[in-house]
């Protein structure tokens, strides 16, 4: 038959042996926890494997624990072997001479090195065969002869030297006991510092007894290599303190001494400096070290150490196992720990670029919430209908007024002046969300000249709502006619004001909607849509082909029905051209008896356009006009049409949109005559200005060729039709530097903002 066989003991070699191993102490060590508490401290502290390596401060105690642990193991039906003491009684009691470790033996191996009990020290044993030529797997073989792996060095020559101080390693003695027989005080000195190649970090105890005789041994180290990628030293540094917080902190774990007290010692000041900053101010990279330093090590004393007197710039900067051996510095650290450390902690302030570069540079954020405006959305979302919104804010208005007058509550239906407190205050929260600036400059009175709404004159009234300036204010129309409310043109109060609008008057078309609207609200345009045309099509350019559009237009007009030859065609357009060409732009000079301008002819032919005075045959009739008088004929009439058009097109373009002076003494300006034939312009120097009773000008005297006129200045632009604008002052033409923009008027062009329309108009004065 079969027979089945089970192991009853961890079976090696598998990969769940060491767990298996662990896991049974750890369950042995937690059932028989109550009956043999030393053991079962040291089965979760002092195992290694299959190792215990533990101890006690005295003989009583150490063999009061080698029985438990015999006890305990013995429940688990485990048996201690191969004990090794540095105290005799521990090893040849009768009861455990059979497992006693053979008594030749000078050296035990532990944890890849060798403690030597007869002087409780711990020391190396390395053998190394020297020859010529070695394989890769035997310089890792050699390397991994110690516990802590070392980095082979680049050639040949390096690891040969390497290789031949490697023994010295064989002479090294380290006492197993770091601290002093009966200490009273117990000190902890870390260390750490970095370079280029590596960063590390080593602990010292450092203690006294009741005596005062003070004793520092070397506790542990540990070493990082430097990360390929490219880093400063300040940040290795602080990579290195990093190191030493963790390793500090899994140390005070480990130990059972009680410490007094604690010291971190580091060579860089910027990485002192960044650790004694509050990390919510550090960068990302220090800042997430930093604050996993603060959190490992809240209350520790960090400090600055001189670099000579730094034992772990042994670890940074490497060393030679003969020079390791006779190192006191190294094994037990600088000779000032032994003294009493009382001085205060210098604060540390730098102002190295290094250390600032990972200040995050603070920005002052204010934020300013508008509760009524947050109020105002939530009351704008409940209803489309203006009505109804201007109803729901009247009864929240009449209800906190009730609660502060009880004694003057007001009830009823609501009242006119109700509805228009609602409709106002709705209007007023959404000027303030949307015209913060223009408010803002117009209560300090400020110009606001690069707000949108700067051609609308606009003001605060005395409920500080922005209305439109305008100029009605002479007429006899209502407050909201000739001065109304300023509204954003895509907010939805607008959008619900305009829809009440249309439904209110029976959905009209839009021009008479907007009309119906200005009446009491004015919406503003947000800005200029652009449009881009395809390459080599010049009929989809109407916007700024405003000259081609006016020769056509003008042509069309006046040719009509009209047969030309070639040659009369090319005549008329060339004349029609020479007209267009033909309009001032700025006076040539600032002489006040000079009255020539620049035109676009003197970028053409570099003079003006000049033309034999021809009478004028606008009222003849066809019949009796030779094939030249028609073309004549055709000319003025496109001269009289395209002048018109273009000085009521500098005529719209002017919009007063901030305060300055009109005109001054010297400016050049255009008469308008329409008895001149066409090229030519009749130019004037204003001599005199007289100002009205508002303080601005009002009547200007004009120095022509032929003598002296006066004419009224015009600005509330009606039907005056004596004097034109000029396009640029002498005197500012001189002194303006400012660029010029494009706008875009009532017809849809967009062409080149003068830098300043003056527009004149006469008035027969008797």
């Amino acid at each position: 038959p079969v027979e089945t066989y089970r192991l009853r003991t961890v079976t090696y070699g598998t990969t769940c042996a060491p767990f298996l191993a662990t896991r049974a102490l750890k369950a042995l060590a937690d059932e028989e926890q109550s009956e043999f508490p030393q053991a079962a401290a040291t089965l979760l502290t002092d195992v290694y494997v299959d190792d215990i390596l533990s101890g006690s401060n005295n003989l009583e105690e150490t063999k009061a624990l080698q029985h438990q642990l015999i006890q305990l193991l013995k429940k688990g039906g485990m048996e201690l072997h191969k004990w090794v003491s540095n105290h005799p009684e521990l090893l040849y009691d009768n009861k455990y001479l059979d497992y006693v470790f053979p008594s030749d033996s000078n050296s035990v191996k532990t944890l890849g090195m060798q403690w030597r009990p007869t002087l409780d020290i711990f020391t190396f044993q390395v053998t190394v065969k020297l020859k010529d030529n070695f394989s890769k797997r035997e310089v890792l073989s050699n390397i991994a002869r110690l516990f802590d792996p070392l980095v082979p060095l680049n050639d040949l020559n390096d690891w040969l030297k390497f290789l031949k101080d490697l023994p010295a390693v064989n002479k090294l003695e380290i006492p197993r006991c770091a601290i002093i027989t009966n200490p009273v005080a117990i000190d902890l000195h870390c260390f750490c510092d970095a370079s280029d190649k590596a960063y590390g970090a080593v602990l010292y105890l450092c203690s006294k007894n009741e005596s005062g005789e003070v004793q520092t041994n070397i506790l542990c180290s540990k070493l990082r290599v430097c990360p390929i990628k490219a880093t400063t030293t300040h940040r290795l540094e602080l990579s290195a303190a990093l190191l030493l917080a963790r390793l500090v902190s899994k140390v005070i774990s480990i130990i059972q001494v009680p410490i007094n007290h604690i010291y971190m010692w580091s060579d860089s000041t910027i990485a002192l400096a960044w650790i004694k900053t509050p990390h919510e101010k550090l960068k990302t990279y220090v800042y997430n070290r930093v604050k996993t330093i603060n959190t490992l090590c809240p209350y520790f004393d960090w400090r600055h150490v001189n670099s000579a007197d730094n034992p772990s710039d042994l670890i940074s900067r490497g060393t030679s196992a003969t020079n390791l051996v006779n190192n006191s510095l190294w094994f037990h650290g600088p000779t000032f720990i032994k003294s009493d450390i009382s001085l205060p902690v210098e604060t540390i302030e730098l102002n190295n670029n290094e250390f600032l570069n990972e200040i995050k540079t603070s920005c002052a954020s204010v934020l300013i919430c508008n509760s009524y405006n947050d109020f105002i959305i939530d009351i704008l979302n409940l209803s489309n209908s203006f009505t109804k919104l201007c109803r729901i804010v009247s009864y929240i208005f009449r209800f906190i007024h009730n609660l502060k007058n009880p004694t003057e509550r007001k009830k009823g239906n609501l009242n006119i002046s109700e509805i228009k407190e609602a409709s106002n205050f709705m209007v007023k929260q959404v000027q303030l969300s949307a015209f913060s600036e223009e408010i803002k400059g117009l209560s300090e009175g400020l110009d606001i000249k690069q707000s949108k709404i700067k051609n609308l004159a606009s003001f605060l009234d005395e409920d500080n709502i922005l209305r439109v300036g305008g100029r009605l204010q002479k007429t006899g129309l209502t407050q909201d006619e000739k001065h109304p409310k300023l509204l954003p043109a895509k907010h939805r109060l607008t959008k619900i004001i305009m829809e009440s609008f249309h439904k209110r008057y029976l959905h009209v078309g839009h021009q008479t909607l907007l009309h119906l609207v200005r009446q009491e609200f004015w919406p503003v345009r947000e800005s200029i849509n652009w449009k881009f045309i395809p390459p080599r099509s010049p009929n989809f350019g109407g916007l700024w082909e405003s000259g081609v559009k006016s020769f056509k237009y003008h042509l069309k007009r006046a040719v009509g029905s009209v047969k030309l030859t070639f040659e009369e065609f090319l005549t008329l357009t060339a004349e029609i051209e020479g007209i267009l060409n033909s309009r001032p732009i700025v006076p040539l000079s600032t002489d006040p008896h000079d009255y020539t301008a620049l035109t676009p002819r003197h970028f053409l032919i570099g003079r003006p356009i000049t033309s034999i005075a021809e009478p004028q045959l606008i009222e003849k009739s066809d019949n009796y006009l030779s094939r030249w008088q028609k073309i004549t004929k055709l000319l003025q009439q496109v001269w009289k049409n395209w002048k018109r058009d273009y000085l009521n097109n500098l005529h719209l373009r002017n919009k007063w949109q901030f305060a300055k002076n009109n005109v001054s003494p010297n400016d050049m300006v255009i008469l308008k005559d329409s008895d001149l034939p066409p090229y030519k312009w009749r130019l004037g120097r204003i001599q005199e200005i007289i100002k009205g009773s508002d303080g601005y000008v009002r009547v200007v005297i004009v120095k022509v060729s032929n003598g002296i006129v006066k004419r009224v200045l015009n600005l509330n632009n009606v039907n005056l039709t004596t004097l034109s604008p000029v396009q640029l002052s002498a005197t500012k033409a001189a002194n303006s530097k400012k660029k010029r923009k494009r706008v875009q008027h009532r017809a849809g062009e967009v062409m080149t903002e003068p830098d300043v329309i003056e527009l004149l108009h006469e008035e027969k004065i008797e």
